[in-house]
């Protein structure tokens, strides 16, 4: 112990050895005002009188003769445990399926996202063909429209083929 110590006070370190806890708890019971003390210099004294440290000492003493095996009591704890354990894995397996199915159906998302891209070239591709240029001879103009009308039926056919894959 430092002289100051025995003349002031105890540090909050040596405090906390004589009661037998941490440093931080002998600040926080000083703080709610449970520990006698001051501050000089920035730092915290603590003055213990002896009929504390007595107290204390008993109180150490009859926790340790006190501590026996405790016995379980069944009070209804451990049914309501093992129902609660029941429940959660019921649970778990519940979120297991859903999370699976989440999987498969994000695994149909990507692959109906695939057919409509494929769906937007084939439009695209049609749209092209499909241009006309300026009206020239008559028998060009027929023979576009021909073009058109096949290719109007192909571009149909291909819709229908791709919404009868999906389910």
């Amino acid at each position: 112990m430092t002289e100051q110590a025995n003349e002031h006070g105890l540090t909050l370190v040596e405090a906390a050895v004589r009661l037998g806890i941490n440093p931080a708890a002998v600040r926080m019971r000083y703080k709610r005002g449970k520990l006698r003390g001051f501050k000089r210099d920035g730092r915290i004294w603590i003055v213990l009188n002896n009929d504390l440290n007595k107290t204390e000492q008993v109180t150490e003493q009859s926790n340790k003769t006190t501590e026996q095996p405790v016995q379980p009591v069944d009070d209804g704890w451990s049914k309501l445990a093992e129902h609660l354990t029941a429940e959660n894995e019921r649970l778990n397996r519940r979120l297991d399926d859903v999370l699976e199915q989440l999987k498969r159906e994000q695994v149909l998302r990507q692959e109906d996202q695939a057919e409509r891209r494929e769906m937007r070239l084939q439009i695209a591709a049609l749209n092209d063909r499909l241009a006309l240029p300026a009206p020239g001879k008559p028998g060009e103009v027929e023979q576009l429209r021909q073009e058109q009308d096949t290719a109007l039926k192909t571009f149909g056919q291909a819709i229908l083929a791709l919404l009868r894959r999906k389910p």
